[in-house]
């Protein structure tokens, strides 16, 4: 009983700390809050393997008052201490500077390892931008060095390296919500901003020739896909290799292979889907989607945002050619995907009550057969881009 008693007021005089030690760190900062892509779990592994004998417990990211982020507050935890483990404040800029260090336990040696509670001590860190630091017993000489502590040098170690962990995983936190940041630009960028079939224009061989049904038009896009997230993966790989010359031989050679592949694989299991596409499955091969993409994105960039511009670009192109399959299919044919929607037996006739009725009146459609022929293909397209051109306008 005594015990849950005592247990809020600890918690809530922790936080306290936790939360004056932040401003101290950051006086800047108008608000703090915990950063989304942090887990400790996999920061404890990262540091382990990275040789840090430290823990980072929490991680928040200080705003200014418009909620613009100045950077970033780690409570680190040593186990390096001369008597037990040391936790602290730490506080790092956008930019990778220091901006100063706060404990909230230290249980040193009183006129020894408790110096490094003084303003002398921490204020060797603030204001440094540095990749690592290292403490030295001759005088700090560079930025990137701190002056021991006199008799305490297991203390100023164990600060030192909470620190370097802590600029250490700074760099690796900000490197992959940029990274994330940018492999969702790259779909994004795929499948609106500049969409391949209704913004660039390209693949319109096939755009217009497969697209007779929705299903077709899918297997189509998603073939497409496939060939080019596996392209632009494997020429990032070899992006340093390729000699320059020879470089647009070797993406067909590359792309080739690919769609040899993915050709045997549908025969194999979708005989049907590749008989109706038929040619243009090995056409894919001359895609400027494909070899394009490859030229001005997979051969400079790393892998993962190569990965993730084909598949935004690949989802892209199957939505294009998706939406227009199922507008073709449904003016000339009444159904999409093979289920009949208009005209005579479409699926609300059988059906009763106010469904029937429906059904009843769509049954009356007469289905426009052209739009299943060559030429509707580019009427649906025509208005397709008319409406999106409408809606950027407007």
């Amino acid at each position: 009983m005594l015990n849950s008693l005592q247990k809020e007021p600890i918690e809530q005089a922790e936080q306290q700390a936790k939360e004056e030690a932040y401003k101290d760190v950051f006086a800047d900062a108008d608000s703090f809050t915990a950063v989304q892509e942090f887990d400790s779990g996999t920061a404890a592994s990262w540091l382990s393997e990275k040789g840090y004998n430290a823990d980072i417990d929490e991680a928040v990211a200080a705003l200014d008052k418009d909620g613009k982020e100045l950077g970033y507050v780690f409570t680190i935890t040593s186990h390096e201490a001369y008597d037990g483990d040391l936790q602290l404040a730490l506080g790092i800029t956008s930019d990778g500077t220091v901006n100063g260090i706060s404990f909230l336990s230290l249980s040193e040696t009183a006129g020894l390892g408790m110096e490094a509670d003084t303003d002398a001590f921490k204020s060797q860190f603030a204001g440094k931008n540095v990749t690592e630091f290292k403490y030295t017993k001759s005088g700090a000489a560079s930025d990137n060095e701190i002056d021991a502590l006199s008799g305490a040098t297991i203390t100023t170690n164990a600060v030192t390296n909470a620190v370097n962990a802590g600029l250490a995983y700074a760099d690796y936190l900000k490197g992959g919500i940029q990274l994330m940041g940018k492999c969702t630009e790259r779909l994004y960028n795929g499948i609106v901003k500049e969409n391949p079939t209704f913004v660039q224009m390209l693949g319109m061989c096939p755009t217009l020739a497969v697209t007779s049904s929705a299903i077709n038009g899918a297997g189509m896009g998603l073939s497409t896909t496939c060939i080019l997230v596996l392209s632009n993966a494997f020429i990032s790989l070899l992006r340093k290799v390729i000699p320059d010359k020879v470089r647009i031989p070797s993406y067909i050679v590359i792309i080739a292979s690919f769609v040899t592949v993915i050709q045997f694989l549908m025969q194999a299991y979708l005989p049907s889907l590749n008989d109706s596409l038929g040619i243009y499955i090995p056409l894919i091969v001359v895609n400027c989607i494909i070899l394009g993409r490859a030229e001005s994105y997979a051969s400079k960039n790393k892998v993962l945002p190569s990965v993730f511009d084909g598949l935004g670009m690949g989802l892209g192109f199957t939505i294009g050619l998706t939406v227009i399959g199922m507008f073709r299919e449904l003016i000339g044919k009444g159904c999409v995907f093979g289920i009949q929607i208009l005209g005579a037996d479409n699926v609300l006739q059988g059906t009763s009550g106010v469904g029937k009725a429906i059904g009843d009146v769509l049954a009356a459609y007469t289905p426009i057969t052209i739009f299943v022929l060559a030429p509707g293909a580019f009427f649906v397209l025509a208005f397709l881009i008319a409406f999106i051109n409408k809606k950027k306008c407007s």
